[in-house]
């Protein structure tokens, strides 16, 4: 079967999705369709309907003036996406511990061996997401995958904002998450639910000890 070429409208949404994803384009910063049209050389159609697409995904924010603008996380925003986080990925650790073929092992140790050649941080923020992307999919659970799909620009976000901060104050990001998704696959391939469960809770708490520390509950939204 011949694969589906991306709709000009896809491609622009993608485009749009990789600045905001790499903070080229900031939180709160409006993404206007003239100028982005401009910029990517191509009619305003496809940008309008890739901003719909964007703001549906919960990247964008349409104001009452008809303006869009790259959503700004707040507090609550970063602690609801980390409490949907933790719930869908110790499920898919799990179901993947027990779901997993040697293929699939071997596609998640390719995803680290891409990131240990990683240079830039965005590129290790892609390969991060992708890994647990590849986990969603190893789990064979079509209904979380959709709960994950839903919710994976919002995590794309979140996670390149928190890694681009966390950057400040440890030597290096891709050291640790190789670390990490290292003990992940050893976790997953022990074919044990409740280890490849520990794993995933694991990984995921730093980062809310880092939110608690950032950006306490109850705090400036």
């Amino acid at each position: 079967m011949e694969r589906r070429r991306p709709k000009l409208a896809e491609q622009v949404a993608e485009r749009i999705r990789r600045d905001i994803i790499s903070g080229r384009l900031s939180q709160g910063a409006m993404v206007a369709e003239i100028p982005t049209a401009r910029r990517l050389n191509v009619s305003r159609v496809p940008v309008r309907e890739a901003l719909l697409v964007l703001e549906q995904d919960g990247l964008l924010v349409s104001e009452s003036n008809g303006r869009c603008r790259v959503r700004t996380l707040t507090n609550t925003d970063f602690h609801e996406i980390y409490g949907i986080r933790l719930m869908l990925e110790t499920t898919s650790f799990r179901l993947a511990a027990l779901q997993h073929t040697s293929a699939d092992l071997k596609s998640l140790q390719n995803n680290i061996r891409l990131m240990e050649r990683a240079r830039s941080l965005h590129k290790v923020t892609l390969l991060d997401l992708e890994f647990h992307q590849q986990i969603m999919q190893i789990s064979r659970q079509s209904r979380l995958l959709h709960l994950w799909q839903t919710m994976r620009s919002q995590v794309q976000l979140f996670t390149a904002i928190l890694q681009r901060e966390i950057s400040v104050v440890i030597s290096s990001v891709r050291d640790v998450s190789l670390q990490a998704h290292q003990a992940c696959l050893q976790g997953i391939a022990s074919r044990d639910p409740d280890i490849a469960g520990r794993c995933a809770l694991e990984h995921l708490e730093p980062w809310q000890a880092w939110l608690r520390s950032t950006r306490p509950e109850g705090g400036v939204r």
